[in-house]
């Protein structure tokens, strides 16, 4: 039966369950994995293209967060924190991995868990480019996961970050560090580069 402490700090705050860490209740870090690991895992699946690598570099995202949550600033955004650390590990994994073919994803989810995309999010001007229309064609589905990795790292992350994960600009800028400026001209391009990718396919 769950003690009434644990129920407190699962309804917690990210800075309370921070506090309850640091004060000694080790087993409060797992409401923090519970809290990301789903979204962490399609965020870095679909920024390395393989889904056992997005595995192992979300247990190592959570482990740097273990070892170094006492020196987490609690006036920033604990998420972008941990988003960014995550991101800094996929970025490292595709430079390490240089010009090894990309693996495509192992398996198809549920739609809403493949693309996580918004159609009113993802400006096309084309319907036939919409990720939804898409994904009713069975085997468009890969092609549309194959995009994403062709769009050029730096802007895939920001695309993954706004169209699959629903960040808002300001919560990308945060966890990428970089300016508000810089996000919005990576998302254009990434947008350009996956209808790019997508257009010779739909005619």
């Amino acid at each position: 039966m769950t003690s009434n402490g644990q129920v407190r700090v699962s309804n917690a705050s990210d800075v309370e369950v921070i506090g309850a860490i640091l004060g000694g209740d080790e087993r409060a870090f797992n409401v923090l994995v519970r809290r990301y690991e789903h979204h962490l895992l399609h965020f870095v699946a679909r920024m390395t293209g393989d889904q056992q690598v997005a595995e192992d570099l979300v247990q190592e995202t959570f482990f740097r967060v273990y070892r170094n949550l006492d020196q987490f600033d609690t006036s920033r955004s604990f998420s972008a924190w941990v988003y960014a650390i995550a991101s800094n590990l996929g970025k490292n994994e595709i430079r390490i991995r240089n010009n090894r073919p990309i693996v495509l994803f192992q398996a198809i989810d549920e739609a809403k868990d493949i693309f996580g995309f918004r159609s009113s999010s993802v400006e096309f001007g084309d319907e036939r480019m919409r990720p939804d229309r898409l994904f009713e064609l069975r085997e468009m589905r890969s092609l549309v996961e194959e995009a994403i990795l062709h769009i050029t790292i730096p802007r895939r992350e920001v695309f993954v970050l706004r169209e699959v994960e629903g960040k808002d600009y300001l919560e990308i800028a945060k966890a990428i560090e970089a300016p508000l400026g810089t996000v919005k001209s990576r998302l254009f391009r990434a947008r350009e580069e996956f209808k790019e990718f997508i257009r010779p396919y739909l005619h």
